[in-house]
């Protein structure tokens, strides 16, 4: 199991373990598989959101269109060290009162404007395999 996922995995569970927990919880994102499954372990349904094909990451245009009273939630990912519009997404986030959990597994060591993309949203978290570029 990734480290990455393992930690998704259980920032998940315990925050809907937490008051912060809300039956039938959506999640919007777009990322690997491995994110699914860390929503799908916890009864979480994901929501698909589309890319900027330009920058390969999540569209903060198409963001709000598939937010539903059921969503908890964004899951962006920074994919290949090119970071996501945070100031955006977490725009849209406060506005709806959701939480903004990024999957920052391509993103070992990127800053922006001098500070670091982990400490954007509420959690990031990253991943030590092979893969990935450290």
């Amino acid at each position: 199991m990734r480290i990455s996922r393992c930690a998704l995995h259980q920032f998940v569970y315990q925050w809907y373990a937490s008051a912060d927990y809300r039956p039938a919880g959506h999640a919007d994102y777009g990322s690997f598989v491995a994110t699914t499954h860390a929503l799908w372990w916890n009864g979480i349904k994901p929501v698909f959101v589309d890319i900027d094909p330009e920058t390969c990451n999540l569209d903060p245009d198409k963001i709000e269109a598939a937010i539903t009273p059921h969503t908890t939630a964004i899951m962006p990912v920074h994919v290949y060290g090119r970071p996501c519009d945070t100031a955006r997404i977490q725009e849209i986030a406060d506005k709806y009162g959701l939480k903004v959990i990024y999957d920052a597994a391509h993103a070992f060591g990127v800053k922006v404007g001098g500070e670091s993309i982990l400490n954007a949203g509420d959690m990031s978290t990253l991943s030590f395999h092979a893969t990935k570029s450290v």
